[in-house]
């Protein structure tokens, strides 16, 4: 099946200040290359060679380093937002380029996710967009009370961990949904996917339960550093 992926990298990664005074996020090292480059290569292993890269702070760094793609094994196109339009408001600029269904995903994450899969999940179920989920666990730092009808105390949870489904930043869509973006306006996935469901299309999930590592944060960066020998094993097979 043929795939196409649009890599969203115009953000200014402000939570990983100071880094990204210097190195735009999806540049930030990881091993012995960049987060950009890891996802580039995992993308081409996976069959999703026709790639385009949406630029916006030191983006021009970003097409310098990485080029046309061909020593990754990419065919790679550019397009340079002149002002921040959200994670989904570049996609109107870019319809006469789109496959009728494409892969969106955020610059800054680590997935090792089953690209056919999500694509015949998306396809198969005729989903107007596709939401790559993920559980996470986070435990709240307080008793916890929960109350019957007559707001008597039922139960106390000392500091329960919760599971919550979560969205990756990874999307499938099917291409007519780009017609409910404005065009010039910044425009988040979150906008696209209430204006989808508003006008009674339909929204589904897939539910990956590998590897998901999000570098927003300075933390999460330091984290998956010490950790990127056995993550570019498993991403790339080295």
């Amino acid at each position: 099946m043929k795939k196409q992926v649009v890599i969203q990298a115009g953000g200014k990664g402000k939570r990983l200040r100071p880094h990204t005074y210097v190195l735009p996020k999806p540049l930030m090292p990881l091993g012995d290359s960049t987060l950009l480059e890891t996802n580039i290569k995992w993308l081409c292993k996976n069959g999703v060679v026709n790639q385009i890269i949406t630029l916006g702070y030191l983006g021009h760094l970003i097409s310098a380093i990485i080029d046309n793609g061909s020593q990754y094994g990419a065919e790679i196109d550019y397009y340079s937002e002149e002002k921040p339009l959200g994670t989904a408001g570049s996609l109107v600029n870019l319809v006469d380029e789109l496959e009728d269904h494409f892969l969106l995903m955020n610059g800054d994450l680590v997935v090792d996710l089953d690209i056919d899969k999500f694509k015949e999940t998306h396809l198969d179920n005729k989903y107007d967009i596709t939401v790559g989920a993920f559980t996470t666990q986070h435990q709240i730092d307080y008793g916890v009370l929960g109350l019957d009808d007559r707001k008597l105390l039922k139960t106390f949870d000392e500091k329960p961990e919760i599971d919550t489904l979560v969205a990756m930043g990874v999307y499938f869509i099917n291409k007519k949904v780009v017609s409910h973006i404005p065009s010039g306006s910044p425009f988040g996935m979150d906008n696209l996917i209430n204006q989808v469901l508003k006008g009674g299309g339909r929204v589904g999930i897939f539910h990956h339960q590998g590897i998901w590592l999000d570098i927003g944060r300075l933390k999460e960066l330091s984290n998956i550093q010490e950790e990127y020998s056995r993550i570019e094993s498993l991403l790339l097979g080295i």
